[in-house]
């Protein structure tokens, strides 16, 4: 019988201000109260835990999850002056490697949504009407581990706003 082991898994979604270049005050403030978090995970071998965005979980290989895993939680709206022209929301990364003092895992395909989409995508491109609105995406990614020692895992994905 193979022993398990847990991990604490959590992922900062860093929130970048970035100003929208058209008018010369306007900017886009990003904000998140929700980090992604993974849960406690009990692993024996190679795998992953695939958390969505909309907050629905899966694994491979041999993964118990033994606290709820959370999709981070961010919200897009206007700081000042509204700009006039579309803005584009999206990862800076296609991956990260989080870590536990000289231990690695990696954590890819990130994914958001925001409230009336479908399908959750990589990027997504809002009016400004949207944005004076403020617009709420939730985001989600894949957790691989190949046995990963015990002990807290966490790391920085940015999301931009131009």
């Amino acid at each position: 019988m193979k022993k398990s082991k847990k991990t604490l898994i959590a992922v900062s979604a860093l929130a970048l201000r970035a100003a929208a270049p058209t008018p010369a005050f306007a900017q886009i403030l990003i904000s998140c109260a929700q980090d992604l978090r993974f849960g406690n995970l009990a692993t024996c071998a190679k795998g992953a835990l695939i958390l969505t965005a909309n907050g629905a979980t899966s694994t491979t290989g041999c993964a118990v999850i033994s606290k709820t895993a959370l999709p981070a939680q961010c919200t897009i709206k206007t700081g000042g002056v509204p700009p006039t022209t579309n803005v584009n929301v999206q990862f800076t990364a296609a991956f990260i490697n989080i870590k536990n003092g000289g231990k690695n895992a990696k954590v890819s395909n990130f994914e958001m949504i925001h409230t009336g989409t479908a399908v959750a995508q990589t990027s997504f491109t809002f009016t400004p009407t949207e944005v004076s609105n403020t617009v709420t995406i939730d985001i989600g990614g894949t957790l691989n581990f190949n046995n990963q020692t015990l002990g807290s895992y966490t790391g920085t994905i940015s999301v931009t706003a131009n």
